[in-house]
């Protein structure tokens, strides 16, 4: 799988969402829509209309943006703009080791 085809998979994901949804009758690029709330202040309120809802509290909030961020660097425009799939192993184990030590419990017995 390319880079950019894996940072469609991760934002959908993270939104629960597909590549190209529907809101208001109109059809709306998930992608556009959230380079578009990254931009400006108050990202986090404008993603929550975004995030899946189970990820949302504020525990797991920080951590949805951290996969929203990495994957908005796999759909730069520019290929060589954007990380290396080995690049992207790197960062999810990053995240996996910061989520597994805020909620040890939970991860026990899935690692």
């Amino acid at each position: 799988m390319d880079t950019y085809s894996f940072g469609v998979v991760l934002i959908e994901l993270v939104t629960g969402k597909e590549a190209v949804y529907k809101q208001d009758g109109e059809e709306v690029l998930l992608a556009e829509a959230v380079f578009s709330a990254m931009e400006g202040g108050n990202v986090e309120a404008k993603l929550g209309c975004l995030i899946e809802p189970n990820l949302q509290a504020k525990n797991k909030m920080e951590f949805a943006l951290c996969i929203i961020k990495l994957s908005l660097a796999c759909l730069l425009q520019e290929p060589e703009s954007r990380p290396s799939m080995a690049e992207v192993v790197s960062s999810l184990l990053k995240i996996q080791l910061d989520v597994q030590r805020s909620e040890p419990f939970f991860w026990n017995g899935f690692v």
